[in-house]
């Protein structure tokens, strides 16, 4: 069963199942360590610049996975929206502290997509 947390592979790429509705399926994308690395280390250089916050945009709503088989991977909040024709088959699902980081991620910052916080606080309400 699919649930928020869920991980599936789609076209060699693994994501993280976060919600639906009719028409979009939202799923956040999980990196490689190299890009995982790359992201962290743009996302500290935009934290020291002052005139910049690391949480204004999309590219930087990212948390880094504590799950063993992903540990120290990135799942990536930017683009999280999918068509609906995807088929989805779970595999694994993340362990509780990255399904909390995730929630708590998706409904505090500003750059996610707000049907995706409604999505999010109804699965947790």
């Amino acid at each position: 069963m699919i649930k928020f947390g869920s991980v599936f592979r789609y076209r060699e790429l693994c994501y993280v199942y976060l919600g639906q509705t009719e028409d979009i399926i939202y799923a956040a994308r999980i990196l490689d360590g190299v890009h995982t690395k790359r992201l962290a280390e743009l996302s500290e250089k935009r934290a020291k610049e002052t005139h910049h916050r690391t949480n204004d945009g999309a590219m930087f709503c990212f948390v880094i996975l504590k799950t063993d088989e992903l540990r120290e991977q990135a799942a990536y909040l930017n683009q999280t929206e999918n068509e609906t024709d995807l088929t989805i088959e779970p595999y694994m699902d993340l362990c509780d502290e990255d399904i909390n980081d995730l929630k708590t991620k998706i409904l505090e910052d500003g750059a996610i997509p707000s049907k995706l916080k409604e999505i999010v606080a109804e699965t947790f309400a």
